[in-house]
């Protein structure tokens, strides 16, 4: 083949549209191959080059500069329940954990560097016997937080043998469960998820009385959590030496309790008045029916927070009781009460034997199969705030149908409130309780109901609610330099007019006040 023809003069060919020849078309399709060779090799070059401008690039990021504590608070957040409150990590989240440490040796000194997510530990008895080291090595991470550990004793079946045969050996004094509260690292609150009550006693059998001098974990455990799978033991907590007699000075003892299959009112959580004068904080869970919360709070003179989980179910009161006519006339005193929480309850019943003059936050989540309409509510409710009306800050009432006087009169008893969540809350009315709030400041505009609120949410709404009295109520009593945070969502897609609503505050002259918009809720109206 000629090697000159390689050196063809093509220009001409793109200034025409001449028909090349044949020597022409095979010189411009080598040409073509030569042209693409360069060009993949400039490309690899331009890759390299665009490869070493980001690395350099990246040395320059701000994300770098950031501090390890902010990196691990970002880690943190990983970690946390929607509420606020950070998760009990279990081997699949301490994996997880761990998996973020192997990045690089930054990473990893961020997650040292946040303390608090190595001070809550959920474990199982079979990882228990793996070496009780690796559980003071985790919480050695954790620096001087207060430590947390949730023991669950039976993974699977919940079922222990001894409640059936003596002679079986117990779950829970298992040789690596004893050896973990008797040698293992220190811990503020303990969580243990047992079968029965019988089985939590075999265990104070096993670690005897506390011991000051000892300083064994779980001498020195303050927060307990005991919750039990079963109830068959009959005389469980119903014995003349409960099983609870041998706990260590708790500040805090949760109990979740089981539905028994027998009337309830024959059992009796028999804890000793000891424990009970000397707590700051206790719950009950799955409460039966009968007395019982009321008999564990009349010795509760030192408790400041107060969480009864009604499991929506009735707790029924034995009025008849001795007991019950009393507390009617004089209600059980908690001095000391700051907080109290009513999760999951049909009926706010129990508010009628209680009294708290120094509350400053009631939070009443009422069940959601019960019912609406309850007048029964406000009969027991407003005897009970006005004790507390002086303190009392933070109000949330979940699910709940009722008259509009009857809102505005309850809103107009409490002045000392800041912070006020209605959800789920409806007037049976068209009319508005904030409109008779409105015209109670026309009547005595010096002392308007709700001087000091900072904070109003109205969640879950109906579609076709009526803001503009609402509004027009926080205008009025939003004056500078006061503040009002107004929080707004629906129970279904948020209607049009909503959007005109931030504008509407924005129009009007020395109003302070921030609507914040949720988003929509989907739940069932």
């Amino acid at each position: 083949m000629d090697t000159k023809s390689t050196h063809i003069d093509i220009s001409h060919l793109f200034l025409t549209n001449e028909i090349p020849t044949p020597q022409e078309e095979a010189a411009i399709r080598q040409d073509i191959e030569d042209l693409g060779g360069k060009i993949s090799l400039l490309r690899t070059e331009l890759a390299a080059l665009e490869a070493q401008l980001q690395q350099r690039q990246h040395t320059l990021s701000s994300v770098r500069k950031l501090p390890l504590e902010v990196i691990g608070e970002i880690f943190g957040s990983l970690f946390v329940y929607p509420e606020g409150t950070t998760d009990i990590m279990d081997r699949d989240e301490r994996e997880e954990l761990l998996v973020l440490g192997l990045v690089c040796k930054g990473w990893w000194d961020a997650l040292l560097g946040s303390h608090r997510l190595w001070r809550f530990l959920h474990v199982r008895r079979s990882e228990i016997s793996l070496g009780i080291d690796k559980i003071a090595t985790w919480f050695s991470r954790s620096g001087n937080l207060p430590k947390v550990l949730e023991v669950n004793i039976d993974e699977w079946s919940h079922n222990c043998g001894c409640q059936y045969d003596p002679e079986k050996a117990c779950n829970l004094v298992d040789p690596s469960v004893v050896q973990l509260l008797t040698d293992g690292p220190i811990v503020y609150h303990l969580a243990l998820i047992c079968d029965t009550p019988k089985c939590f006693g075999n265990l104070m059998n096993r670690l005897g009385p506390p011991n000051a001098i000892s300083n064994r974990p779980w001498d020195c455990v303050k927060s307990l959590d005991l919750t039990f799978a079963s109830w068959e033991y009959r005389e469980g907590l119903n014995h003349h030496n409960s099983v609870l007699d041998s706990l260590p000075p708790l500040t805090a003892l949760h109990l979740y309790l089981p539905l028994d299959r027998t009337e309830t009112r024959e059992l009796s959580l028999n804890i000793p008045p000891a424990v009970l004068n000397v707590l700051t904080s206790i719950t009950i869970s799955s409460i039966w029916k009968g007395n019982h919360i009321l008999t564990l709070l009349q010795h509760c003179a030192c408790v400041e927070n107060v969480m009864v989980d009604f499991d929506g179910r009735d707790p029924m009161f034995h009025l008849e009781d001795p007991f019950i006519q009393k507390v009617v006339k004089n209600r059980i005193s908690l001095p000391h009460l700051q907080k109290l929480h009513l999760r999951g309850a049909p009926n706010v019943d129990l508010l009628q034997f209680i009294q708290a003059p120094k509350l400053v936050s009631l939070d009443i989540n009422r069940d959601d199969f019960c019912s609406d309409w309850d007048m029964a509510f406000f009969n027991f409710f407003v005897p009970f705030a006005t004790i507390c009306k002086g303190t009392l800050q933070h109000l949330r009432i979940y699910r709940l149908a009722c008259t509009t006087e009857n809102l505005a009169d309850v809103l107009v008893k409490l002045p000392a409130l800041t912070h006020l969540t209605l959800e789920r809350v409806t007037t049976t009315t068209r009319s508005s309780a904030w409109a008779i709030l409105s015209e109670t400041i026309l009547s005595a505009p010096s002392s308007p109901p709700l001087p000091n609120l900072r904070n109003l949410e109205l969640l879950q709404l109906p579609r076709d609610y009526n803001y503009e009295n609402a509004a027009n109520f926080l205008s009025a009593i939003a004056i500078l330099p006061r503040r009002i945070s107004w929080t707004v969502s629906y129970v279904k897609e948020r209607p049009v007019h909503v959007d005109h609503l931030q504008g509407w505050f924005n129009d009007k002259e020395g109003v302070s006040v921030y609507l914040a918009r949720l988003p929509e809720v989907d739940a069932a109206s």
